[in-house]
């Protein structure tokens, strides 16, 4: 069996439940005509839990890397710290 090389741009991803896992099948664009024209190859992957754990760590890693936030602040905490702004901005009695 030989292998099959595919380079070019992700243009987007879907993520499908399985029996065992999750399949995620990638877009990928070859070239930037392709990526216009809307012309992608389709890539399948199925992965089971632990792979699954590993590559969403990887990828982590790389956000962080890269210094991308990918968890905003909680609302709870957003609107705690707003609350004590409040409180100490309001003058004394």
């Amino acid at each position: 069996m030989g292998h099959i090389r595919i380079v070019g741009a992700l243009a987007g991803w879907k993520r499908d439940k399985s029996e065992n896992g999750t399949v995620i099948t990638l877009q990928v664009a070859r070239d930037s005509s392709a990526f216009d024209e809307k012309s992608f190859d389709l890539v399948a992957i199925a992965l089971n839990d632990r792979q699954l754990r590993s590559f969403a760590r990887d990828l982590q890693r790389a956000a962080e890397d890269r210094q991308i936030k990918l968890w905003g602040k909680q609302k709870r905490f957003t609107r705690l710290v707003s609350q004590i702004m409040r409180a100490i901005s309001r003058p004394l009695r």
